[in-house]
């Protein structure tokens, strides 16, 4: 009687252990799973990233008399209300001068 009641304590102590063991395995396993989703502002800062040399082929296409030596763009850009990316920037290290805005739809 008193092996058969220690052989049952062991297997239920082996029983637990084993299903808890298999708990944290399975949390752990969909943790690693759990993608990080990039935020708005990277994903917009990602695109502009894309976009700029765009813009600066847009800018040299419309400056017919060569005037463009440099373009310069800000660091920070902003999201409006309506979902558009505005990317600041100006030409020749002349903000106050020539100072430009471009409008980006990320689709």
């Amino acid at each position: 009687m008193r092996n058969t009641m220690k052989f049952s304590i062991i297997i239920v102590a082996v029983i637990i252990s084993v299903t808890v063991f298999i708990v944290e395995y399975i949390n752990k396993s969909l943790s690693d799973e759990v993608v990080e989703e990039k935020s708005d502002q990277e994903k917009a800062e990602d695109f502009a990233k894309k976009m700029k040399p765009k813009v600066e082929e847009h800018l040299h296409k419309r400056d017919i008399h060569h005037f463009i030596k440099t373009i310069t763009f800000e660091k920070e850009l902003t999201i409006n209300p309506m979902g558009d990316i505005i990317i600041d920037g100006y030409i020749n290290n002349e903000p106050e001068k020539f100072g430009f805005s471009a409008s980006l739809q990320y689709r």
